[in-house]
Protein backbone atom coordinates (compact mmCIF):
# COMPACT_ATOMS: atom_id res chain seq x y z
CA UNK A 1 0.00 0.00 0.00
CA UNK A 2 2.87 2.24 0.91
CA UNK A 3 4.58 1.97 -2.45
CA UNK A 4 1.43 3.13 -4.52
CA UNK A 5 0.73 6.06 -2.47
CA UNK A 6 4.67 6.65 -2.86
CA UNK A 7 3.60 6.19 -6.90
CA UNK A 8 1.15 8.36 -6.94
CA UNK A 9 2.06 10.69 -4.98
CA UNK A 10 5.11 10.63 -7.48
CA UNK A 11 2.95 10.83 -11.14
CA UNK A 12 1.12 13.67 -9.73
CA UNK A 13 4.57 15.51 -8.86
CA UNK A 14 5.74 14.79 -12.53
CA UNK A 15 2.04 15.95 -13.90
CA UNK A 16 1.84 19.08 -11.66
CA UNK A 17 5.77 19.76 -12.68
CA UNK A 18 4.62 19.49 -16.53
CA UNK A 19 1.88 21.99 -16.16
CA UNK A 20 3.72 24.14 -14.42
CA UNK A 21 6.59 24.33 -16.97
CA UNK A 22 4.00 24.21 -19.54
CA UNK A 23 2.16 27.38 -17.66
CA UNK A 24 5.60 29.51 -17.47
CA UNK A 25 6.39 29.03 -20.91
CA UNK A 26 2.62 29.94 -22.14
CA UNK A 27 3.23 32.91 -20.04
CA UNK A 28 6.66 34.26 -21.18
CA UNK A 29 5.56 34.17 -24.98
CA UNK A 30 2.40 35.87 -24.13
CA UNK A 31 4.37 38.08 -22.13
CA UNK A 32 6.96 38.66 -25.03
CA UNK A 33 4.35 39.10 -28.00
CA UNK A 34 2.64 41.76 -25.74
CA UNK A 35 6.10 43.73 -24.84
CA UNK A 36 6.26 43.50 -28.85
CA UNK A 37 2.78 45.12 -29.73
CA UNK A 38 3.89 47.60 -27.20
CA UNK A 39 7.15 48.46 -28.65
CA UNK A 40 8.94 47.60 -25.56
CA UNK A 41 11.67 45.02 -27.95
CA UNK A 42 14.31 44.61 -24.87
CA UNK A 43 11.49 42.83 -22.79
CA UNK A 44 9.99 41.00 -26.11
CA UNK A 45 13.20 39.61 -26.81
CA UNK A 46 14.30 38.60 -23.30
CA UNK A 47 10.98 36.65 -22.39
CA UNK A 48 10.85 35.23 -25.91
CA UNK A 49 14.55 34.20 -25.17
CA UNK A 50 13.28 32.83 -21.74
CA UNK A 51 10.19 30.37 -23.30
CA UNK A 52 13.33 29.47 -25.90
CA UNK A 53 15.08 28.02 -22.84
CA UNK A 54 12.38 26.41 -21.24
CA UNK A 55 11.08 24.54 -23.88
CA UNK A 56 15.11 23.54 -24.69
CA UNK A 57 14.64 22.21 -20.93
CA UNK A 58 11.67 20.32 -21.78
CA UNK A 59 13.50 18.72 -25.23
CA UNK A 60 16.39 17.88 -23.05
CA UNK A 61 14.07 15.46 -20.65
CA UNK A 62 13.25 13.88 -24.48
CA UNK A 63 16.80 13.71 -24.97
CA UNK A 64 17.60 11.81 -22.19
CA UNK A 65 14.74 9.51 -22.71
CA UNK A 66 17.13 8.04 -25.83
CA UNK A 67 20.05 6.58 -24.30
CA UNK A 68 19.97 2.99 -24.08
CA UNK A 69 20.44 0.92 -21.07
CA UNK A 70 23.20 -0.39 -20.26
CA UNK A 71 24.47 -3.47 -22.03
CA UNK A 72 24.99 -6.73 -19.49
CA UNK A 73 28.21 -6.45 -17.67
CA UNK A 74 28.21 -2.93 -18.29
CA UNK A 75 27.33 0.15 -15.82
CA UNK A 76 25.31 3.13 -16.45
CA UNK A 77 27.06 6.62 -15.13
CA UNK A 78 24.72 9.90 -14.49
CA UNK A 79 24.62 12.15 -17.45
CA UNK A 80 26.61 15.41 -18.16
CA UNK A 81 23.81 18.44 -19.50
CA UNK A 82 24.42 22.13 -20.83
CA UNK A 83 21.06 23.91 -22.03
CA UNK A 84 21.61 27.27 -23.16
CA UNK A 85 20.53 29.56 -26.23
CA UNK A 86 22.99 27.82 -27.77
CA UNK A 87 21.35 24.26 -27.65
CA UNK A 88 21.11 21.25 -25.98
CA UNK A 89 24.07 19.06 -25.72
CA UNK A 90 23.64 16.08 -22.95
CA UNK A 91 26.05 13.03 -22.22
CA UNK A 92 26.07 9.54 -20.84
CA UNK A 93 28.86 7.36 -20.43
CA UNK A 94 28.77 3.49 -19.75
CA UNK A 95 31.91 1.74 -17.67
CA UNK A 96 32.78 -2.19 -17.60
CA UNK A 97 36.29 -2.31 -15.95
CA UNK A 98 38.66 0.13 -17.24
CA UNK A 99 36.55 0.41 -20.71
CA UNK A 100 34.35 3.54 -21.04
CA UNK A 101 31.98 4.42 -23.42
CA UNK A 102 30.57 7.74 -23.95
CA UNK A 103 27.41 8.93 -26.39
CA UNK A 104 27.15 12.55 -26.36
CA UNK A 105 24.28 13.96 -28.09
CA UNK A 106 23.79 17.87 -29.38
CA UNK A 107 20.56 19.17 -30.29
CA UNK A 108 19.02 22.11 -31.55
CA UNK A 109 22.33 23.75 -32.33
CA UNK A 110 22.18 24.73 -36.31
CA UNK A 111 25.77 25.69 -35.85
CA UNK A 112 26.74 21.96 -34.81
CA UNK A 113 24.64 20.63 -37.52
CA UNK A 114 26.79 22.79 -39.93
CA UNK A 115 29.73 21.64 -38.53
CA UNK A 116 29.09 17.80 -38.68
CA UNK A 117 27.15 17.70 -41.54
CA UNK A 118 30.11 19.37 -43.44
CA UNK A 119 32.44 16.53 -41.75
CA UNK A 120 30.03 13.55 -43.27
CA UNK A 121 31.42 14.65 -46.89
CA UNK A 122 32.20 11.79 -48.85
CA UNK A 123 35.45 12.98 -49.57
CA UNK A 124 36.60 13.83 -45.99
CA UNK A 125 35.56 10.70 -44.67
CA UNK A 126 37.73 9.01 -47.19
CA UNK A 127 41.17 11.39 -45.93
CA UNK A 128 40.60 10.51 -42.48
CA UNK A 129 40.46 7.00 -42.95
CA UNK A 130 37.43 6.64 -42.40
CA UNK A 131 33.95 4.96 -43.47
CA UNK A 132 30.25 5.40 -43.50
CA UNK A 133 28.25 2.93 -41.60
CA UNK A 134 24.61 2.12 -41.29
CA UNK A 135 22.81 2.64 -37.89
CA UNK A 136 19.03 2.48 -37.42
CA UNK A 137 18.64 3.43 -41.43
CA UNK A 138 20.75 6.69 -41.01
CA UNK A 139 24.33 7.09 -42.51
CA UNK A 140 27.30 7.36 -39.65
CA UNK A 141 30.75 7.66 -39.96
CA UNK A 142 32.65 5.14 -37.97
CA UNK A 143 36.42 6.56 -37.62
CA UNK A 144 38.78 3.90 -36.21
CA UNK A 145 41.66 6.77 -34.35
CA UNK A 146 44.69 4.76 -34.52
CA UNK A 147 43.40 1.72 -33.52
CA UNK A 148 43.00 2.50 -29.87
CA UNK A 149 39.74 4.55 -30.08
CA UNK A 150 36.57 4.36 -31.93
CA UNK A 151 34.29 7.62 -32.98
CA UNK A 152 30.66 7.06 -34.23
CA UNK A 153 29.17 10.26 -35.93
CA UNK A 154 25.85 11.13 -37.00
CA UNK A 155 23.37 13.81 -37.96
CA UNK A 156 20.05 12.75 -37.29
CA UNK A 157 17.01 14.57 -38.86
CA UNK A 158 18.96 17.59 -39.04
CA UNK A 159 18.50 18.98 -35.70
CA UNK A 160 20.46 16.38 -33.41
CA UNK A 161 24.64 15.37 -34.01
CA UNK A 162 25.27 12.13 -31.61
CA UNK A 163 28.87 10.63 -31.21
CA UNK A 164 30.02 7.84 -29.52
CA UNK A 165 33.46 6.61 -28.62
CA UNK A 166 35.02 4.14 -26.71
CA UNK A 167 38.25 1.90 -26.67
CA UNK A 168 38.80 -0.19 -29.57
CA UNK A 169 39.04 -3.23 -27.21
CA UNK A 170 34.61 -2.94 -26.92
CA UNK A 171 34.15 -2.54 -30.70
CA UNK A 172 31.40 -4.56 -30.69
CA UNK A 173 29.42 -2.78 -27.87
CA UNK A 174 30.29 0.53 -29.33
CA UNK A 175 28.37 -0.54 -32.20
CA UNK A 176 25.46 -1.82 -29.52
CA UNK A 177 25.01 0.87 -28.15
CA UNK A 178 24.87 2.95 -31.31
CA UNK A 179 21.32 0.25 -32.38
CA UNK A 180 19.81 0.88 -29.53
CA UNK A 181 20.12 4.43 -28.94
CA UNK A 182 16.52 5.50 -29.31
CA UNK A 183 15.92 7.93 -32.44
CA UNK A 184 12.47 8.04 -32.00
CA UNK A 185 12.21 10.54 -29.25
CA UNK A 186 14.92 12.82 -31.11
Amino acid sequence: MKKIIESLIFASLLVTSHFAISGEIENALSEGVESYKAGDLSSALSQLDHATLLIRQKKSEQIIAAFPKPLSGWQENNEDSDVSQLGINISKSYSMKSSRITIEIFSNSPAMVEVYQGMMDPKLVAIYGAKVVDIQGNKAVYSPFGGDEINIMMVLNNMSVIMIKGPANVEKDILKYAQSINFSVL
